[in-house]
């Protein structure tokens, strides 16, 4: 199934109280360039620290190689080798208090068999408008911690 590419709306753009801001690292799981490239510069313009990874390897490489705190993870579920399941569950026991943000342009039934649409599980549907990202982003990192 095809995968939709990230839109940014109209051509006018929307007020800068649409982006809700912060100084939070967030680590990007994206193996669509344009889509992570998207990501990285809406939430760097926010203030946010942003980590970037093409996969889930190099995400998980690119976590164990960085000293600081990642607040949370941005990732893809459906991408190739390794899913963003597979990724949270891999980061979760170095990162126990990094949050999880799933993002996917499949139906329903793909992300599904990914083990995604659970109660309390952050998903932003692709394509998705730039304040959606940036207010979805910010609601899970200000949510409290569920166990």
């Amino acid at each position: 199934m095809p995968r939709l590419p990230v839109t940014v709306g109209g051509s006018e753009a929307p007020p800068a109280a649409a982006y809700p801001s912060g100084n939070e690292t967030i680590l990007i799981a994206e193996d669509m360039p344009e889509v992570r490239q998207l990501a990285r510069s809406t939430l760097a313009q926010r203030g946010y620290q942003v980590l970037e990874a093409a996969n889930g390897s190099a995400a998980l490489a690119l976590a164990a190689r960085h000293p600081g705190t990642i607040h949370l993870l941005l990732t893809d579920v459906v991408m190739p080798n390794m899913s963003g399941r597979e990724v949270a569950f891999q980061l979760a026991p170095e990162r126990p208090g990094m949050k999880v943000m799933y993002m996917s342009g499949h139906t329903e039934d793909v992300i599904v068999h990914h083990g995604v649409l659970q109660d309390r599980v952050a998903f932003l549907q692709k394509p998705f408008s730039l304040p959606a990202l940036s207010a979805k982003l910010r609601d899970v990192l200000d949510r409290e911690r569920v166990s």
